[in-house]
């Protein structure tokens, strides 16, 4: 009976030693873990010299309010969103064309 006695303290010291030893591992873990923690804020905290930008001249001008006016001469084809069928209410033949199809037309020059 004393054997087993002594093998249950046995087990009992060895499970406390290891324990122990688990208590220290974790501790270690821990110290390590604040260590580089530490390291990494020290080193984001460093002042870096950085290369002074360069300075650029620029002109500056006081804000006046006026109208933007821009001209655009272009030629085009235009096309109707919609279209309509426009019919005389008589027939009768149509005498004279003023204007050939594709030909250049202004504002105010009628026939």
């Amino acid at each position: 009976m004393m054997l087993d006695r002594e093998k249950a303290g046995e087990s009992v010291v060895s499970s406390g030693v290891q324990g122990s030893f688990a208590a220290l591992r974790m501790t270690r873990v821990k110290g390590l873990i604040l260590v580089a923690g530490l390291a990494v804020l020290l080193a984001g905290c460093s002042k870096e010299t950085k290369d002074p930008e360069p300075e650029v001249s620029v002109q500056v001008v006081p804000v006046e309010q006026t109208t933007i006016a821009h001209t655009v001469s272009a030629e085009a084809v235009l096309f109707p969103l919609e279209q309509a069928a426009i019919t005389p209410k008589i027939s009768a033949p149509v005498k004279t064309f003023y204007v050939k199809r594709g030909s250049q037309v202004h504002q105010g020059r009628g026939g």
